[in-house]
């Protein structure tokens, strides 16, 4: 009797640590470009939204910020342990015209903000909105789509940027939500409505009564 109320304390304590662990890996979006609150939380809750997983978003300084590998390692520094993968918003003091930059085995992707810029403010948040989804799921491994509505697909200008979808194609977002489990993280279930050029699918009608 004393066994089984040990054994079944060790198996709640257990799970117990488990489930915080899973709840505490998460995507950290770290605003070190001065973006304002509605900009950010807009850019956090689209990311949370379409990668379904926790997305969670904070303000830092970086102090001296001359590139964007430079602002990724100084950020990386005040990163959580137990954080999944870091996004940073930053603005290089170089004259940098890169959108964005990896860091290999760092789970850390710098955004270049200001290479991003645009007077349209609706051009200028789906840009990076775009770039925190493509960059997350590069860090995860996943590469690139064919499909041109995919954000995942290959572009090389601003233009070419502001074509893509701003979601990922049903194929490549059930990549990254593969991904993402394997990296330790809760994912929920996303419904995958009809895309742009699909067919919608249309119900049968209900069959005619019967007659007497």
């Amino acid at each position: 009797m004393k066994t089984s109320v040990l054994l079944l304390i060790i198996f709640i304590v257990l799970s117990n640590k488990l489930s915080v662990s899973a709840e505490e890996q998460k995507l950290t979006i770290f605003n070190t470009a001065g973006l304002d609150a509605s900009t950010l939380e807009l850019v956090r809750a689209h990311a949370e939204k379409e990668l379904c997983i926790p997305v969670v978003s904070t303000n830092a300084a970086i102090p001296n910020p001359q590139s964007l590998n430079e602002i990724g390692k100084q950020a990386r520094k005040t990163l959580n342990l137990k954080d999944s993968c870091l996004i940073v918003l930053g603005i290089p003091t170089t004259s940098s015209v890169q959108h964005y930059e990896i860091m290999p085995g760092e789970q850390t992707a710098i955004i270049n903000v200001r290479a991003l810029s645009s007077t349209n403010s609706v051009k200028y948040l789906q840009r990076l909105q775009r770039l925190t989804l493509r960059t997350t799921a590069i860090i995860f491994g996943v590469g690139m789509d064919l499909d041109p509505h995919c954000v995942m697909h290959e572009y090389k200008t601003l233009d070419d940027l502001d074509l893509l979808g701003i979601n990922f194609s049903p194929p490549w977002g059930a990549k990254f939500r593969q991904a993402a489990k394997a990296h330790g993280l809760q994912v929920r279930p996303q419904f995958q409505g009809p895309r742009p050029g699909m067919t919608k699918v249309v119900q049968p009608p209900p069959p005619l009564p019967k007659g007497n």
